[in-house]
């Protein structure tokens, strides 16, 4: 597979690519994604919490 600056080069449409099994059952996007974004997984998350603003304006040091 090479990189293309068009990572739609080649196919005719998006539905010629595949969604892998986990996204396809678990995300459903509202207008066509690319595959590579909606199969991109990320190791962080986010807490649904709030945070201080003590906490958030602490300066570096």
């Amino acid at each position: 597979m090479s990189i293309s600056a068009n990572p739609l080069e080649g196919y005719a449409s998006l539905s010629e690519l595949a969604y892998n099994a986990e996204v396809a059952e678990a995300r459903r996007p509202d207008h066509p994604v690319h595959p590579l974004i909606l199969n991109r997984w990320s190791p962080r998350s986010y807490e649904d919490r709030s945070v201080s603003d003590e906490v958030l304006f602490t300066p570096d040091c």
